[in-house]
Parts: C-alpha cells; sequence; structure tokens
C-alpha cells in the first residue's frame, strides 16, 4: 500500500501492522490528512471506526459493504454529515469470496452465503 500510494503521489503514508484502538486510546495518532481504512466487518469495528472518523473532522474513505449505511448506528453516528457522505461503487456487480474456512461454523458472518460469496 505504501509504494502504490507513493506511485500515485503520496510518499507519506502510516500504514503499520498495530492496534488502531490502543493507537487512537494512547493519543499517539500520527499526523494525517486523511484515513483510508478497510476495517472488519465483524463486530463493533465498523462502528467504532466511524465514531472515530467522525470524531476528527478530518477527511476520510472507508471500504465498506453497502449495507453498513442501512444500519441504525451509521446515521446516529455521523449525525448531519451522513447526508454528505457519498460511495463509489463499480459500475458492475462484483462478488468476492471468503476463504473456505472462514465460511464454515459459527464464524460465518451473517452476509455471506453457504458458498462464501457476499
Amino acid at each position: 500500500m505504501v509504494k502504490k500510494l507513493a506511485s500515485l503521489g503520496f510518499p507519506q503514508v502510516h500504514n503499520v501492522n498495530e492496534d488502531f484502538y490502543a493507537v487512537i486510546e494512547s493519543g499517539d495518532l500520527p499526523q494525517n490528512d486523511v484515513l483510508i481504512s478497510n476495517p472488519p466487518y465483524s463486530g463493533d469495528h465498523v462502528e467504532r471506526c466511524l465514531e472515530f472518523c467522525s470524531e476528527t473532522k478530518r477527511p476520510w474513505m472507508l471500504l465498506l459493504p453497502n449495507w453498513v449505511a442501512k444500519k441504525p448506528y451509521f446515521a446516529k453516528t455521523l449525525g448531519d454529515a451522513s447526508k454528505q457522505v457519498f460511495f463509489i461503487a463499480p459500475l458492475k456487480r462484483y462478488s468476492y469470496w471468503m476463504p473456505p474456512d472462514l465460511v464454515m461454523g459459527a464464524s460465518k458472518p451473517d452476509w455471506v452465503g453457504e458458498d462464501g460469496k457476499t
């Protein structure tokens, strides 16, 4: 990701494998102009990430499934700003598959079909 963004003219990228929430809690956030993330869709990660984005008042781009915008927490968390969010989507629908070992059993998210398609 660092090399790709640098090739697009963004040479200062913080992309470190660390606990995002622990960094927020510590108050040791790196200087940033924009947050780009693909948060986990499980648990309360999406809601927590949106809360952070809403509080920072800085631009953000999140890779999220479309059902997130219909969740009650989306409008509640973002307030009036939820009406200003815009979405970018491909012209043709695409599906991705979860690895088979994640599709089986209790770990399978509700939005994933038995075949692993989302």
